[in-house]
């Protein structure tokens, strides 16, 4: 019987997140340094995403991530900055973060199959911890088509960035897979804002050659009450991927709704 089983030390946690918001605070940095703050409108949201897990991974065999590995997912909260230059030739900017964190494990029977009999029978687990990052940049611009629609097509740079770590039931040994996957990524919105107070975003993103596969829908309400700065959010999100890491050939589904707030100036 085997299980896999992928973890993370603590620490090594922290300190990954630690990096992270350093990541996000210079990168604000380096975009609003150019324009003084007259010239910047922008927006900053923080959600909760109930994602769940589908697809699988295959190398000598093929494990589904539900079936076979009975795969949980954790650490749900992301952000979003998006910041709107006032000089209509300069693009539409936006940072997101999103954490894709999946942990599971399998039991398998093994031993000497003699026909329907087994000798030696061994009972062995596998445990496995995935803890990655969803990162992108992207650059759109606004095409008004009414005074409450708006188009906005531009380009996103996506990185799928983190650490698969599987241990061989008691084995003190642990097998690490760097994942680095970037991704450029076709972008389009639709904004439809029919009251101040209210607004209907969609968003898809799409790329896929050599094999590889990123993309990815969003469809999320924002009611700002009062029609002031402070905005709830609620949605569905989707991302798929198909890429290769070391011998093994992922296809993931992360799903699911969400909701948090945001905060526009």
């Amino acid at each position: 019987m085997e299980t896999t089983v992928t973890s993370w030390p603590y620490a090594e946690r922290v300190q990954r997140r630690r990096t992270n918001a350093v990541r996000g605070a210079l990168l604000s940095l380096l975009i609003t340094a150019p324009l003084p703050a007259s010239a910047l409108n922008g927006h900053l949201s923080i959600r909760y995403w109930d994602y769940r897990l589908e697809g699988g991974t295959t190398d000598t065999e093929r494990l589904d991530f539900q079936r076979d590995l009975s795969a949980r997912t954790d650490d749900r909260i992301g952000l979003a900055l998006w910041l709107r230059p006032s000089p209509a030739w300069l693009p539409e900017l936006g940072y997101r973060r999103s954490p894709l964190d999946v942990s599971g494990q399998q039991t398998r029977q093994t031993g000497l199959q003699i026909g329907d009999l087994t000798l030696l029978p061994q009972t062995r687990e596998a445990l496995v911890d995935a803890d990655l990052d969803n990162h992108s940049l992207t650059a759109r611009y606004t095409i008004t088509m009414s005074p409450a629609i708006s188009l906005l097509p531009g380009l996103t740079l996506r990185q799928i960035d983190g650490v698969v770590r599987i241990r061989d039931g008691d084995d003190i040994a642990v097998d690490d897979e760097r994942i680095d996957e970037w991704f450029p990524q076709l972008h389009l919105a639709l904004r439809w804002q029919p009251q101040p107070a209210l607004a209907l975003h969609l968003t898809g993103e799409w790329i896929e050659a050599s094999g590889r596969l990123a993309d990815g829908f969003e469809a999320a309400v924002r009611w700002s009450p009062a029609e002031g700065p402070v905005a709830i959010e609620a949605g569905w999100a989707q991302q798929r991927y198909r890429f290769s890491a070391g011998d093994d050939r992922v296809r993931a589904r992360f799903a699911g709704p969400f909701a948090g707030l945001g905060l526009a100036w």
